[in-house]
């Protein structure tokens, strides 16, 4: 998985989500984003998704329903949020450690109803809470 695209010339205001590996942390509103879960993933199939990509997460302070928003972006689009119950406490975490945004490892996961013939995708970001966040060169420096 390639995180890379998120830091180049803004390295400085982006950190790095330290997880767990288990990819069990939630994002929401992905049922907004399933054509463009789609997209990504390549289509839907009959064995269902399970594809690593980077996420950015990025505060939205002019979102309209929420100024406490954060929106989940893999490749540039917007795939879901934080829930609002979550939100604040990535955001304090994100400016008390300096940075204006944060990536993250993340899995789109799609399951194959049979009864439907239809796909619903969900994402799944390798984070934790409490939220602590490295630098790009550290994160690199693992892997």
């Amino acid at each position: 998985m390639n995180i890379w695209p998120f830091f180049g010339r803004e390295t400085a205001r982006n950190g790095v989500i330290v997880g767990d590996g288990k990819f069990a942390f939630p994002i929401v509103g992905e049922s907004h984003y399933q054509s463009e879960l789609e997209t990504i993933c390549g289509g839907r199939s009959e064995e269902g998704a399970r594809e690593k990509h980077a996420a950015l997460l990025s505060p939205e302070p002019t979102n309209p329903y929420d100024k406490n928003a954060v929106c989940a972006k893999i490749q540039a689009v917007i795939v879901g949020y934080l829930s609002r119950d979550v939100a604040p406490e990535f955001l304090s975490a994100l400016i008390s450690s300096g940075y204006g945004e944060a990536a993250a490892e993340a899995i789109i996961v799609g399951g194959w109803r049979t009864d439907t013939d239809e796909g619903y995708f969900g994402v799944r970001l390798n984070a934790r809470m409490p939220f602590r966040f490295i630098s790009a060169t550290e994160y690199f420096r693992t892997k």
